[in-house]
């Protein structure tokens, strides 16, 4: 089989190019066909994993009514459950918290809570014009 090179042509617009793209400039026929057979082997695995990794954190952690039949509070505080989850899993629950100077005394550290940000910016964010919103609007067109 004789591997023929492709080039991204430059005038094509596209908003995110992969580093391996950036870097050659062009791929190979096979690539094409390789990168879905990849993907379609790590879905499969995903699939035969299923929920048990999920299950197993959440058992560490103590646990959860809705997943675990004959539920049982574990023996710490919430406040151990959120320094666990931040600290071996460097993940945060509905609140945002972190140590900083104390609003009424600056020379005094607290503990800092406020909202996590769950999901997409604002819609301002999305509506300023940068060179991103012009380089998306070039490639719908």
């Amino acid at each position: 089989m004789v591997e023929r090179q492709e080039t991204v042509p430059r005038q094509t617009p596209v908003i995110e190019i992969s580093k391996e793209i950036k870097e050659s400039g062009d791929r190979t026929e096979s690539d094409h066909y390789e990168r879905p057979q990849k993907v379609n082997t790590a879905s499969g695995q995903i699939e035969e994993t299923g929920d048990a990794p999920l299950l197993e954190v959440l058992e560490s952690l103590g646990g959860w009514p809705v997943t675990t039949p004959n539920w049982t509070a574990p023996n710490f505080t919430v406040e151990t459950l959120i320094g666990r989850l931040r600290g071996e899993l460097n993940q945060g629950i509905l609140i945002d918290q972190w140590v900083g100077p104390d609003d009424k005394n600056s020379s005094v550290n607290v503990i800092q809570l406020d909202q996590m940000v769950l999901g997409i910016s604002s819609r301002d964010y999305f509506l300023r014009a940068n060179s991103s919103l012009r380089a998306l609007n070039a490639y719908l067109k």
